[in-house]
């Protein structure tokens, strides 16, 4: 992992980051006066790395997987450069000094003792064999032992439908709550909590009544940064119902009034995004998630996710009616067959009594 960043008020620094031939972890650094001196730094860096390669060829797995991760960067996205890393360094811990020509069962070992969700699992294994395979182009190994391992089964946990009662608290809840415009702008369209939360004042047009979605805000690692949309499809213009923008509207009154609230305390809010915390910065998604788990249980709701919201809507939708196609559309799903196969099971004869009673 290389990297130039500010050193000081005026100082730069380069670093390189790797793990050597015997899984031990390696560091150059060099300060510099300016930026382009430590980006240099870090091409010389980098080229002495490649030479230490050519002389000494990875022979172990933790070798190998920080080179493949080395090869990606600057070719994939800031948030998947953190996933890679993140189950890079549960290989490296547990099968760093592994050799090369490793056994499946191994792997499968490895795999099954891991304390982690099963698609946490996947990603791991994902990462192993992307390496391998990496490692069978370059000519380092012709063994990939993933190819024979075990199918890791995804737990898949089916959004169920909120009953009538669930939806008429959520309703009265969200009035009082402080980020109670964001929960309802979430239920109502569908939106991913991300998208949401990267969302400014100019995405709204109070005169036609939409809403464009062009970003998401995640977590990379212990950062949080903001990147394009899940998929291509997820770029979109949604028509924004008027019974939402009035939500809206009062929203950013009130965030206004905290605007000025915070001036006079000498602290200036990011008032150009929709939705802010208490100190006038962008909502960080962890936490975001976890206000959301305690709005829920103080509303009498129970232990509810945000993401809860999205299915919601989704089935809000479906129980009046709308085409899976356009359900699609509003979610930002990659195509009308991705939601069929998440909501397809939810009856819509079933939840059509809540949809009359709430807006009956």
């Amino acid at each position: 992992m290389g990297s130039v960043k500010l050193f000081g008020p005026d100082h730069y620094r380069a670093v390189l980051r790797w793990t050597d031939e015997l899984g031990k972890s390696r560091e150059r650094t060099r300060i510099t006066k300016t930026k382009a001196e430590a980006e240099q730094a870090l091409r010389e860096f980098r080229a002495e790395q490649l030479n230490n390669l050519e002389k000494v060829r990875p022979s172990t797995v933790g070798a190998l997987v920080q080179e493949w991760l080395s090869s990606r960067e600057g070719d994939i996205s800031e948030a998947t450069l953190a996933q890679y890393q993140w189950a890079t360094d549960k290989i490296i811990t547990e099968l760093g000094s592994a050799r090369l020509d490793i056994r499946s069962s191994v792997i499968d070992t490895f795999i099954a003792e891991l304390d982690l969700a099963s698609r946490s699992k996947s990603l791991i294994k994902k990462v192993l064999g992307m390496s391998f395979e990496y490692g069978i182009t370059q000519k380092l190994t012709d063994n990939d032992p993933t190819k024979g391992t075990k199918t890791i089964r995804i737990e898949r946990k089916e959004p169920q439908a909120w009953t009538s009662d669930e939806l008429q608290t959520f309703l009265r809840a969200t009035e009082n709550d402080r980020l109670g415009s964001l929960w309802f702008l979430l239920g109502s369209l569908g939106l991913r909590r991300g998208e949401a939360l990267a969302l400014r004042w100019s995405d709204f047009d109070s005169e036609k009544f939409t809403l464009s979605i062009t970003k998401s805000r995640k977590k990379a690692g212990s950062k949080v940064i903001e990147a394009e949309t899940k998929t291509a499809r997820s770029v979109r213009t949604l028509p924004v119902p008027r019974a939402v923008a009035t939500v809206l509207e009062a929203h950013r009154t009130r965030q206004i009034t905290e605007s000025e609230y915070l001036l006079s305390l000498g602290i200036r809010a990011q008032s150009e995004y929709m939705f802010l915390s208490e100190f006038g910065k962008p909502l960080d998604p962890d936490n975001t998630s976890k206000a959301f788990k305690r709005f829920a249980r103080e509303a009498g709701l129970g232990d509810k996710h945000v993401h809860e919201l999205r299915h919601l809507s989704a089935s809000l939708l479906l129980a009046r009616g709308v085409p899976m196609a356009e359900i699609s559309r509003i979610l930002g799903h990659s195509s009308s067959r991705v939601t069929d196969a998440v909501y397809a099971h939810l009856s819509v004869e079933d939840l059509r009594p809540s949809l009359e009673r709430v807006w009956r």
